[in-house]
């Protein structure tokens, strides 16, 4: 979980929002592309659950701002 919570932290809202709404192969491509230089020294496996772990975070990010009825100012909320 804690590289998961590296990853997700440097992420950028596109990228996010682009794992928010990848399916399992599309996770899997990304893992082996995208996001293959964030844990160089890991296999494709241990890669693409670290990936998997941050879609559900983004995920849960996604859920908590989206029920709130805050404004906190900026304007790509998700």
């Amino acid at each position: 979980m804690q590289k998961a919570t590296q990853v997700f932290s440097r992420l950028t809202e596109v990228e996010k929002i682009n794992i928010r709404g990848a399916g399992p192969d599309r996770l899997d491509f990304l893992a082996d592309t995208a996001h293959r230089s964030d844990l160089p020294n890991s296999t494709f496996q241990e890669r693409s659950e670290v990936l998997r772990e941050v879609h559900a975070l983004c995920l849960l990010e996604f859920s908590t701002k989206g029920s709130s009825n805050q404004f906190d100012g900026v304007t790509w909320k998700f």
